[in-house]
Formats: structure tokens, sequence, C-alpha cells
């Protein structure tokens, strides 16, 4: 018998929250109703001029609404992501929020970077899968290549014959656009067995991940405003 005291479950609502998906995309991307009308009225036409031609209705009477709107999910789902990257792009700990979100082949990244220079926030983080060990930096190409280097020999002492694949994130010549970032990761081929993954997975842990003390009353979310212009020297 249920207590009395406990609260039925919320059920989400799946309007509001593509809605709120809406919202936030519109605000970094302006023209985003003007492309979804585009991306519903296209295909809407494009049926209905296949309906008239054929005079097959029974089959494009259905179509005509429900094609346009898929269309247009596909698009603002891809719209959200496009602002979503835009919205963090170039901020300290943004690579980390999208490895966040990386949970396919047995892929696990940290939660908190393996390395990070305190002056200029840059960072290093690591994941481990299938596809072996990932160091994903952030800041100058130049600047952050001792941070990798100290990190691959750190590795390569436990994990001598281990893959290790990396990837220096940021906007400018020669490095991973944020947007591509998942993308890269996921081309990858997977070089381990579950069981190798899970010895890899017991070395891994031993190395630990960086631990920067948190200065009381500040927020570890938001860098000086210095953070920024100091990882584009």
């Amino acid at each position: 018998m249920a207590k009395d005291n406990e609260k039925p479950v919320k059920k989400r609502n799946i309007f509001k929250q593509m809605f709120e998906v809406y919202k936030m995309t519109v605000e970094f991307l302006p023209k985003t109703p003007l492309y979804l009308l585009v991306a519903f009225f296209v295909p809407f036409f494009v049926l209905l001029a296949l309906m008239l031609l054929t005079s097959h209705y029974l089959i494009f009477i259905p179509l005509l609404l429900g094609v346009p709107i898929l269309v247009v999910l596909f698009v603002l789902s891809r719209l959200a992501d496009f602002a979503g990257f835009s919205s963090i792009d170039g901020k300290p700990g943004a690579a980390g929020a999208i490895l966040g979100t990386m949970k396919f082949g047995g892929l696990v990244f940290n939660q908190e970077p393996v390395a990070i220079d305190p002056r200029t926030y840059d960072m290093l983080f690591r994941g481990v899968g299938r596809s072996g060990v990932f160091l994903i930096s952030e800041g100058p190409t130049k600047r952050v290549k001792k941070m990798i280097d100290k990190e691959v020999l750190k590795i390569k002492r436990v994990l001598p014959n281990v893959q290790i694949t990396i990837f220096n994130t940021g906007n400018d010549a020669g490095q991973l656009p944020l947007k591509k970032l998942k993308r890269s990761v996921m081309k990858v081929k997977p070089v381990l067995t579950k069981a190798e993954l899970e010895a890899v997975r017991k070395r891994l842990h031993a190395l630990g991940v960086f631990k920067m003390p948190i200065p009381k009353g500040m927020d570890p979310t938001k860098a000086p405003k210095n953070a920024r212009r100091a990882r584009g020297r």
C-alpha cells in the first residue's frame, strides 16, 4: 500500500520541453522561426505537388502534415545543438561540458580535468573507451603541449601499449572546433575488448584527476574576466 505522504511523479511535458528548447535557440539564433517555416513548407509543397500529379490522396494526405513536422523537429534539433555550442564556445570547461554527454561504446570522461593552468584556464580532460585513451585539451596548441606531454608520460608508465588519441579544441588554425568534437571522438575505431577496457580503467583510476582548491566564495563555473583573454594569447 502506498504511503499517504508520497507525491505522484510528475510526467515530463514534451511540448513544454520543446518550447523551452525553441526559446533557447531563438535567443542565440534570431532567424530560427524563419528556418523552421522553410523546413515546414518546403516538404509540404513538394508533397502537395506530388499528390496533385499522382492523385494518390489516401497516401499523401497523412504525409502532408507528418513529414513536414518531422523535418521541423529535425531542423530544430540541429539548430539547438548549434546554439548550445555557440553559448559555451570559448569559455573555460566548454569541452568538458560536451564530453560529459558522451555515453557510447563504453566511453567515459572524467568530470574534472586531469590538468589545469589556474592562470590561463587551459584545461586537459581524459577519457577512456574501447577506442583507447582520449586526451582533450582547451587552449592554444603550443601552450597546452607541455601539459599534454606530461599526461602522456603518466599514462605510458601504466599503459605502455594502449592507443592514446589527442584532440586540441579551439577555433585557431589546426585546432578542432567544439561542434566537431563529438563526431571526431566517435570516428576513432575500437581497439579494446570489454575485458581489456575494464583493466585499462582500473589502471587509469590510480592516476586520479586534478583537484584545484577553490577559494571560499568563488563560483567554480565562472572564470575571471581576464581568463578568456589569456586563453587567446
